[in-house]
């Protein structure tokens, strides 16, 4: 018989590797906090695309990715990529994250940020409620406020405290960045006489500070 003829055709797609952002800026962030960004690797083409991910630059401990070094995107996939900044110091800090695809050009995402010294500032140094009546309670206020562009995390303590004092609210709390929060102190004397204790308020990062 006649033979057949059957026409093929086709189109040869290179796999091509997008990154979306291209640079990641993480502001102001305290002296040994964590704080994660994220950017999307994708795959363009119609087949399997293989790269390999580095940090580089003067300040490439300062930051670090989530995962694998060595990554597959499948065709037209994608994938999130986490980068987290932790600096171990004050000060502006940069490195590149250079996304290498097995075919094409190299992708650089410049990474950027500021370590800063977390300051916890408390509005007084003492409270003193004068007399107040044995079986009654008065109550003071205090501020804390963190200076700092990062949250931060404190915890509230009595010590020497003979049962004559307490802590409204919670005992852990978490001052946002720029923020501030008030904070109740309750005297209530059982006994007459003079009564006193510390009010130690210690930060995730710093020295503790302590109110008589």
């Amino acid at each position: 018989g006649s033979p057949l003829t059957v026409a093929l055709s086709g189109t040869g797609v290179a796999a091509a590797l997008q990154v979306n952002p291209a640079s990641l800026d993480w502001g102001n962030v305290a002296v040994s906090a964590t704080v994660v960004q994220e950017l999307t690797l994708r795959n363009t083409g119609g087949t399997p695309l293989q790269m390999t991910l580095s940090l580089d630059g003067t300040g490439a401990n300062q930051f670090r990715f989530d995962g694998a070094r060595q990554r597959t995107l499948v065709a037209r996939g994608s994938e999130v990529v986490r980068v987290s900044f932790a600096p171990t110091s004050p000060g502006a800090k940069s490195a590149t994250l250079v996304v290498t695809p097995a075919t094409g050009a190299p992708q650089r995402v410049s990474l950027r940020g500021t370590g800063e010294t977390v300051a916890l500032q408390v509005s007084n140094t003492s409270l003193d409620w004068g007399n107040v009546t044995v079986s009654t309670s008065s109550n003071q206020r205090l501020t804390l406020s963190n200076t700092s562009g990062s949250s931060l995390q404190v915890t509230l303590v009595l010590e020497n405290d003979q049962g004559q004092f307490r802590i409204s609210g919670n005992r852990q709390r978490t001052l946002g960045a720029r923020g501030s929060d008030e904070v109740t102190v309750v005297f209530a004397p059982t006994t007459a006489g003079a009564k006193s204790a510390t009010l130690v308020i210690t930060p995730a990062t710093g020295a503790p500070q302590r109110v008589t």
